[in-house]
């Protein structure tokens, strides 16, 4: 009798020792399903207009000019173009590259890509083609022929595509007021040429800082 009883006790305390656990176990598991966690980080922005464009691109530009993006550039040349590649980035991700080179003494661009999620939300582009334009041997002048291409693109597709040209004389006292000058809808968009140079571009953002041939 007395051996059935300590029998009964030690089941007794068996099953109470389980019950504490398994309670244990799911308190803690209410416990880790309760547990908030820390939001994921992201720049991801949403453009769907070109209103959002000229917002963000205000906003980019105003984090270049302030230095608080991390950036890093490689040189290059390559087949009579000699230029420079600059990568502005926050958390690891491309936000602008400035891309900017001269070609055959005349000729010089910079292009810059803005972008969301390492993709170009707007590009703007600035051509210069030089020539003499008088003067003398001793003090020639120029003339500078400017081209500025703007695109604006909202999930991935060109919605808008303008163009400014103007000149500028080196003879001329007064400098143009160019911001003043009106853009018109281009008659030869440039979108497909300029995103196929971005397309390499961004390939070669890991590149170390030096001097690059072709890329």
């Amino acid at each position: 009798m007395k051996t059935y009883s300590v029998l009964l006790l030690v089941a007794l305390s068996f099953q109470s020792c389980t019950k504490e656990k398994t309670s244990e176990s799911l308190t803690q598991n209410q416990t880790d399903s309760k547990t908030v966690k820390a939001p994921v980080k992201t720049d991801k922005i949403t453009i769907s207009s070109k209103e959002d464009i000229q917002k963000y691109y205000g906003e980019f530009q105003d984090e270049i000019n302030k230095k608080v993006l991390d950036s890093v550039f490689f040189e290059y040349e390559c087949d009579g173009r000699v230029g420079n590649v600059t990568y502005y980035s926050k958390n690891s991700k491309v936000k602008v590259i400035k891309h900017s080179f001269a070609q055959y003494s005349h000729y010089s661009a910079d292009e810059n890509y803005y972008l969301n999620e390492e993709k170009p939300f707007f590009i703007l582009k600035e051509e210069t083609v030089w020539s003499f334009n008088g003067g003398t041997s001793e003090k020639p002048e120029t003339k500078d022929d400017i081209t500025e291409s703007r695109i604006y693109l909202a999930e991935n597709k060109v919605i808008d595509c303008l163009e400014k040209k103007y000149t500028i004389l080196s003879a001329d006292k007064k400098k143009p007021d160019v911001p003043k000058f009106p853009n018109y809808a281009s008659k030869n968009c440039k979108s497909k040429e300029l995103l196929a140079e971005f397309g390499k571009i961004i390939k070669n953002k890991n590149f170390k800082k030096g001097l690059k041939q072709c890329f």
